[in-house]
């Protein structure tokens, strides 16, 4: 899917920044979700338009500098620091609705790092200790019949694909969801 396509699907017009962003992939998904009537095929395509956009620099912060805080021990301050360079759509799948599947994730943010900021139930930010790195994560909670689609984004310092494993065994390790 090309840009100029996902912005299409998503109603979206330049410039916008990643709220404008979530905001009209939200509206989609809320619209167009398979639980109220809408398609498998489409929802797919709108998860697929929200991921290409998503790994566009431009889009993610209209304040993001051009490269993240570099050294063995700096780590950025706010969520406004970070490039995203690493998504991973959809990561893995809670068997909760969101509610109990944010509180369960908010449990293991306080095991892996520290939480940034959060929009419950649909949005979580973290630094993650994992691997003598810290990276900062974006978690975006997905209702999905009766259980909550979780996605990751990453600034690319540890890749989405080993934050979803650390974050799968920590929730698994609490065994809060029934």
């Amino acid at each position: 899917m090309t840009r100029d396509e996902a912005e299409s699907l998503l109603g979206l017009v330049r410039p916008y920044d990643d709220k404008t962003l979530r905001d009209h992939w939200r509206r989609a998904a809320r619209e167009h979700h398979p639980d109220r009537g809408g398609s498998n095929d489409l929802m797919a395509r709108i998860n697929d338009a929200y991921s290409v956009l998503a790994t566009i620099d431009e889009t993610v912060s209209a304040t993001a500098p051009t490269a993240p805080p570099t050294g063995p021990n700096q780590r950025p301050s706010t969520k406004d620091d970070v490039v995203v360079r690493s998504v991973d759509r959809p990561a893995f799948v809670i068997d909760a609705l969101p509610v109990v599947a944010f509180e369960t994730l908010l449990l293991a943010a306080r095991v892996l790092g520290d939480v940034i900021d959060d929009d419950p139930p649909y949005v979580l930010e973290t630094l993650v200790e994992h691997s003598g790195s810290t990276t900062w994560c974006r978690l975006e909670l997905v209702p999905d019949a009766g259980s909550s689609t979780v996605s990751i984004t990453t600034d690319g310092r540890v890749s989405a694909e080993h934050l979803c494993q650390a974050w799968v065994t920590t929730v698994n390790e609490l065994g809060v969801v029934q």
